[in-house]
């Protein structure tokens, strides 16, 4: 039963009734359930699956969930007599999925091959009726407006979660069919080019990776290099520690941190001692780690000019005149240097790793010239990932606020000329 739009924002907390106020006027505020087919109720799935059948019937759980699909060829399947006790969550083409375990506020449709599949307890079903285009109200679950009233209503802990009753009651600005059409249409859009671009990224991470493999390890030659010979060492016989303490007044110096994610970044202030006379100076193409972080490669080269400072917990070391730098960057990044730390810390993450555990790392190098010119290679297979990654993003951002704009009405849209209005 559809109620009145004020009784519906009746029912809402008042910051979140508020956010409603700019909704326009031919637009309904409608209850999530309100939107769902009248013999199909929002409802959960299968409380315990069961261990995996080879031929059971497949299971949607939340951590199938990938940026709005979901991965088929990781589901859990059950046998026959669970799914057939839990015959009222199994799935049709177009119905969508919201997670309400875990990681809550994942949305997903499901697609034709998930048809007659089922779900667990953590993912609400939700099967709307002909009034609603199920891809508006997918779009509708992720923008600001839900999402903020999904986080009020998630409860717990160790374990996080939205009831089912909760979920029922999530209140959403409803247009007119054709306007939901075209909305989703538009919002389509920039998904199909945010997947081609992470495909596009996904594609030279690959070719990058393969020439790492080609080039590092000398299978595949540069021209000019083909006769050269390539000399086994040490990493010790290379590059060497570096005890070089701070010289900076405080108020001049600039302190950071390596995480495995991102490199070096400035420091938290709050983090910082008092007195940092003892601090480690990092100048440029020197490299530093956390002792006890390098096993999840919290390791990073300083391309910056001017000299910076990290814990005097940290390790700093440098590379002599027969190893380039840049090229010792691409080679960390090798599934060898990756074996070696991990067997250098005995599997575990807690193990510290210092300079003189690295340095018996054996390499096989290239004369220097052949070195620079390899990591020139892949720092430019690197630099066209990077232009990728911010049009990304930027497409990302895009999105973001095309949904802030057309799912709240701020924006309208001309059903008959597929552009929007402000």
């Amino acid at each position: 039963m559809r109620l009145e739009r004020r009784e519906v924002l009746r029912h809402l907390p008042h910051p979140v009734a508020e956010s409603f106020a700019g909704t326009p006027s031919d637009w309904d505020i409608c209850s999530l359930d309100s939107l769902v087919e009248s013999d199909s109720p929002i409802c959960y799935g299968i409380l315990m699956p069961g261990e995996d059948q080879p031929n059971g019937v497949p299971v949607v759980k939340v951590k199938n969930f990938d940026n709005g699909k979901i991965d088929i060829s990781s589901l859990l399947r059950t046998t026959p007599e669970i799914d057939k006790e839990f015959r009222r969550s199994r799935l049709r083409c177009g119905d969508v999925l919201l997670s309400i375990r875990g990681s809550v506020g994942q949305v997903a449709i499901a697609c034709e091959e998930l048809e007659e599949a089922n779900i667990t307890q953590d993912t609400a079903r939700i099967r709307l009726n002909g009034e609603c285009d199920h891809r508006f109200v997918f779009f509708a679950l992720q923008c600001g407006l839900l999402q903020r009233q999904i986080d009020l209503n998630t409860i717990g802990q160790a374990v996080k979660g939205i009831n089912i009753g909760e979920v029922r009651r999530l209140a959403l600005p409803f247009p007119p069919l054709p306007e939901q059409r075209e909305i989703a249409a538009i919002l389509s859009t920039w998904d199909r080019a945010i997947e081609l671009n992470e495909k596009l990224i996904a594609a030279k991470q690959r070719r990058k990776h393969a020439l790492m493999q080609q080039l590092l390890t000398g299978k595949v030659r540069l021209p000019g290099f083909e006769k050269s010979v390539w000399k086994n060492c040490h990493l010790s016989d290379v590059a060497k520690n570096s005890t070089r303490r701070n010289v900076t007044s405080p108020d001049q110096a600039t302190v950071y941190s390596v995480t495995n994610s991102v490199g070096m970044i400035p420091m938290d202030e709050g983090v910082i001692g008092e007195n940092i006379e003892r601090y480690k100076t990092v100048s440029h193409f020197d490299f530093a780690y956390n002792p006890m972080r390098i096993n999840v490669g919290s390791i990073a080269m300083w391309d910056g000019k001017e000299d910076v400072l990290v814990s005097p917990d940290y390790v700093v070391f440098r590379c002599g005149p027969k190893l380039d730098a840049q090229f010792l960057e691409q080679f960390r990044q090798t599934h060898y240097w990756r074996h070696f730390v991990t067997r250098a810390g005995g599997g575990s993450v807690r193990v510290r790793i210092y300079f003189n555990d690295l340095a018996a790392m054996k390499l096989n190098l290239p004369s220097l010239e052949e070195q620079k010119a390899i990591a020139a290679v892949l720092n430019a297979q690197d630099k066209e990932l990077q232009l990728i990654e911010r049009r990304l993003n930027a497409l990302k951002q895009q999105k973001k606020g095309l949904m802030q704009q057309l799912l709240t009405g701020k924006a309208r849209v001309n059903v008959d000329a597929e552009t929007v209005k402000g």
